[in-house]
C-alpha cells in the first residue's frame, strides 16, 4: 500500500465518505479495508462500496464486531461419559451417566 496514487486514495476516500456513517470508529480507521474494496472493483467507487456494503451486512447478520464482547459459552453437558465394563473383545463399553435427570426419558 506504499505507492498509493492521487486517484486511488481519491477513490479510497469518497468510499469512506459514503459508509461512514455503517462502519464502527476502528473500521474508519483501517485504510487498508478502503483500499482492498476499491482494488477489488478497479477503484470504481459505486461498485466497491456496493461490493463493502454486502460485507458490513454480513458484519452484523454474524455479529462480528460484537461476538469477543457478547458471546456467552453453550451450557456444560449433563452427562459424563464413563467407561464401566468391557465388551467380550475386550474393548471398553462406554455409558452415559447423567447428572441432570431431567434430560433423561425412558424409553420402557
Amino acid at each position: 500500500m506504499d505507492k498509493i496514487t492521487d486517484e486511488e486514495k481519491k477513490v479510497m476516500d469518497e468510499l469512506r465518505e459514503r459508509t461512514i456513517n455503517d462502519l464502527t470508529p476502528k473500521l474508519l480507521e483501517d485504510d487498508s479495508l478502503f483500499y482492498r474494496f476499491a482494488k477489488a472493483r478497479d477503484f470504481n467507487v459505486v461498485e466497491s462500496e456496493a461490493m463493502l456494503r454486502k460485507h458490513i451486512s454480513w458484519r452484523k447478520e454474524f455479529q462480528i464486531d460484537t461476538i469477543l464482547t457478547d458471546y456467552e459459552p453453550p451450557e456444560e453437558p449433563s452427562c459424563h461419559h464413563r467407561s464401566k465394563s468391557n465388551n467380550a473383545f475386550g474393548r471398553d463399553l462406554t455409558t452415559n451417566e447423567f447428572t441432570d435427570k431431567r434430560n433423561v426419558e425412558r424409553s420402557s
